[in-house]
C-alpha cells in the first residue's frame, strides 16, 4: 500500500539519495553540467533540510520505505501579482517506477495547493 505524507527531517538522507539518483539520470541523458555529488554534499544537505522545514516536501512510502519524493515551493515573482507554485524536483526510485507513484505524488501536490487557492 502506498502512503504519501509530509516529509520530516528523518527523511533527509533518503531524499538526498533519491535526488542523487535523479542527478545521475539527468547527467547521463540531459544536463552534463550538473555537479554530480551535489545532492550528497553539505550544500545539498542544507538545501533539503531547509526545504523540509520551510517548503512543501512530500514522500511516498511503500512497505514503510520511502520510494519517492516531491519538493515544491511558493515563489513571489515581481511581475505577477500572485504567488507561483514551482515544482522544484521529484524522483521515484528506479525499481518503483511505472507504478503510478509519481502521479500520486503530483496529485497530492496539486490538491494541496488548490486547497490553498493557489492554482498556478
Amino acid at each position: 500500500m502506498l502512503n504519501i505524507r509530509r516529509a520530516d527531517l528523518r527523511d533527509l538522507v533518503r531524499i538526498q539519495e533519491l535526488n542523487n539518483e535523479l542527478f545521475e539520470l539527468e547527467l547521463e541523458n540531459y544536463d552534463k553540467y550538473l555537479i554530480k555529488d551535489w545532492p550528497m554534499s553539505q550544500e545539498g544537505q542544507d538545501y533539503f533540510e531547509e526545504a523540509i522545514r520551510n517548503d512543501y516536501v512530500i514522500v511516498a512510502e511503500k512497505d514503510c520505505r520511502v520510494v519517492g519524493y516531491l519538493l515544491a515551493c511558493e515563489s513571489n515573482i515581481p511581475y505577477y501579482n500572485f504567488p507561483i507554485i514551482e515544482l522544484c524536483n521529484m524522483c521515484v526510485e528506479k525499481s518503483s517506477r511505472k507504478q503510478g507513484i509519481g502521479n500520486a505524488l503530483y496529485r497530492v501536490f496539486e490538491r494541496h495547493f488548490k486547497s490553498k487557492g493557489l492554482n498556478r
